[in-house]
């Protein structure tokens, strides 16, 4: 109701003419000073009216502009009433305004009587006043010639501007066919708002055009939604001709730095834009890499992707991408486009991984890195995998802040350099740096989350021919987090036919250990998969048998002595009290034999010998196999409240 009520009494129409009458008042007033002023001092006079025109002038002619030119961005309630009457003024015609001067008095027919009643008689005296001035002899000289002067100017002002548009029309007929258009497309308009949308319906763009209004919006209103919920389903929808222009447009001015990089071979000048981390922009660098993603997913081939480097600034996207669930989304989206870019470095402006690498967030470090060591020649050389090293070295410090993917990563760059070139220079640095600040460890603290580490750990000892430094520090990773980690049945089989290897290249406390470990995670197993790997088991436990018969007990008990590995047989004896108390018939009288006659040598003073005799008397008790020993006492050992603590 109150909006009704304003259309009805104008309000808008008052409010919008408000600024026309002060203007019109400001144009009074100066006009009434240069009227003062001419006669006062012609000087001051000249001046002033300069002055006054450069401030009127303005104001004049923004009123008109809009009539003439469309995208005039002087659109003020004044230019909307002066483009009306102009442009109605254009399309009418004497006929027509006398047509509709008719049509507009109809119904009103006795009111316009009652007011031409009262309207003639004072017309008619008028009429006659003016007869008698004319016929004045003194009079007629000067007033018919101003009479008939005034009477010819609207003709005169007329044939003249006929005349002067017809000529300008066939002189710039190619110019005025547009204006006519644009003219007609917004006739309808009823203000500002209407002409712009009725002239954007209206004008026919090609598709990059369209679009580069996009990236044009992009740039003035920088806002991510905007540019997740519209930039993005048009750019998936449109031709990739179209697509990459506005790609590169919203790229670089959403860049924090832009350069250029000029090609050696042929001179040609790349751009290259860059994203900082610490810049609070994450989730629109996250919405750009997926858009990137989306067009390079319309490339028929790699060969193309050189002319507009977008794996390049897919790369300086990952480099400034957070650790999130969200960019590694995106990350693992565009891994395909990742290593191919490592495996044609020739696409991209940059290719030293270092150099990329230096300042670059987790996400890097996750999926790109990776991809470029996976690039490398076999067996690569000393100056290929330097890089790396320099890498390692600049993430080093940095391991306890990583969440458990970032940690897993770099725990995987240092297996694959161990790997792929135990003998680098660098690696026995690397191996004795582990020893005491140890990112694998770290790695392997997230337990279940980087459970492929630790799995990766077990299948690099059975499987791979490695230094005996290196093997040693795998045994300590896998027997340090045994029991917190569950491997799967293939890994745990694999495990399980390593003691014989095992027996022949590892110390007795570590043959121990790994041994130890094998039972452990088999008993970790459901009954189902246990079944599968039980002939595994069995193997296993006739490897140990054999290893403490194949030696006199008194050298074995020497052995664990020498190289302090009485925790490691108590480890094993625990493990193989859980593995009777599942499968007691896996346990021959030979096996039982050899562990008791081992675990009777334990000394008196070894803090843990309470456990190892509980174990052993556990393995007894599950397999009904009993010692003939003092081990047993009234069939069950005497057990303190200390030794329970330990």
């Amino acid at each position: 109701m109150r909006r009704r009520s304003l259309e009805k009494w104008h309000v808008r129409v008052v409010i919008d003419l408000l600024p026309v009458l002060l203007q019109i008042s400001l144009a009074l007033f100066l006009i009434g000073l240069l009227e003062l002023l001419w006669a006062l001092s012609h000087v001051v006079a000249a001046i002033v009216t300069a002055l006054v025109i450069i401030l009127l002038l303005p104001t004049l002619v923004t009123v008109f502009l809009p009539y003439i030119f469309w995208d005039c961005p002087y659109k003020s309630r004044a230019a909307w009433l002066c483009f009306v009457i102009l442009q109605r003024a254009a399309r009418a015609s004497p006929y027509g305004l006398v047509k509709q001067v008719v049509s507009s008095t109809k119904g009103h027919s006795d009111h316009l009587c009652k007011v031409a009643k009262r309207f003639l008689p004072w017309l008619k005296r008028r009429c006659n006043d003016f007869v008698h001035t004319v016929r004045r002899p003194w009079s007629f000289s000067w007033l018919g010639t101003w009479i008939s002067h005034i009477a010819g100017l609207p003709c005169e002002f007329s044939h003249r501007g006929r005349a002067a548009y017809r000529d300008w029309s066939k002189r710039c007929s190619d110019a005025l066919e547009p204006w006519r258009k644009w003219h007609s497309d917004t006739s309808t308009a009823q203000n500002w708002r209407e002409f712009e949308n009725q002239l954007a319906r209206a004008e026919k763009l090609e598709e990059k055009d369209k679009l580069m209004v996009l990236a044009e919006a992009d740039e003035l209103i920088m806002d991510d939604a905007f540019l997740l919920k519209v930039v993005r389903p048009c750019l998936q929808q449109s031709s990739l001709e179209s697509a990459v222009p506005v790609l590169l447009r919203i790229l670089h001015h959403r860049a924090h730095k832009v350069g250029e990089v000029r090609n050696e071979r042929n001179a040609i000048v790349w751009p290259t834009y860059q994203w900082l981390t610490s810049e609070q922009d994450s989730a629109a660098i996250i919405f750009m890499g997926d858009i990137c993603l989306d067009v390079l997913q319309k490339y028929p081939t790699a060969w193309f992707y050189k002319h507009e480097h977008v794996v390049d600034h897919v790369l300086q996207l990952i480099r400034a991408m957070p650790p999130t669930d969200s960019s590694r989304a995106v990350c693992r989206r565009g891994a395909e486009y990742i290593q191919l870019a490592a495996e044609h470095q020739y696409l991209l402006h940059e290719t030293r991984i270092d150099v990329l690498d230096d300042g670059a967030d987790a996400c890097f470090l996750e999926f790109v890195v990776p991809a470029w060591f996976k690039a490398l020649s076999s067996p690569a050389e000393d100056y290929e995998l330097d890089p790396f090293y320099k890498i390692l070295a600049r993430r080093w410090d940095s391991v306890s802040t990583m969440d458990s993917k970032t940690a897993a990563a770099l725990a995987g760059l240092i297996l694959d350099l161990l790997l792929k070139s135990p003998w680098h220079p660098q690696a026995t640095h690397l191996l004795e740096r582990l020893s005491h600040h140890n990112p694998v460890n770290q790695a392997l603290s997230f337990r279940e989350s980087n459970r492929s580490v630790y799995t990766r750990l077990v299948d690099i000892l059975c499987t791979t021919q490695i230094t005996e430094s290196f093997r040693n520090r795998l045994v300590d990773w896998i027997l340090n987090w045994d029991r917190l980690f569950s491997l799967d049945i293939e890994c745990t089989r694999r495990l399980l036919a390593y003691p014989p290897t095992a027996r022949n290249h590892l110390s007795t406390k570590d043959f121990l250990r790994i041994a130890s470990s094998a039972l452990v995670h088999s008993t970790k197993h459901s009954s189902a998969s246990f079944r599968q790997i039980r002939e595994d088991v069995k193997h296993a436990l006739d490897i140990v048998a054999e290893y403490f018969s194949s030696s006199d007990i008194d050298e074995m008990v020497r052995k664990i002595t020498q190289e302090d590995a009485w925790h490691a047989l108590y480890w094993l004896l625990d493990a193989c009290s859980d593995l009777a108390e599942r499968a007691a018939d896996l346990f021959s009288r030979d096996i039982v034999k050899a562990l008791g006659g081992c675990a009777r040598q334990a000394p008196k003073d070894y803090p843990r010998e309470y456990g190892i005799m509980h174990s052993m008397y556990k393995i007894y008790n599950f397999t009904g196999i009993t010692a003939k020993s003092n081990l047993m006492k009234s069939g069950k050992p005497e057990m303190s409240r200390s030794h329970l603590m330990l």
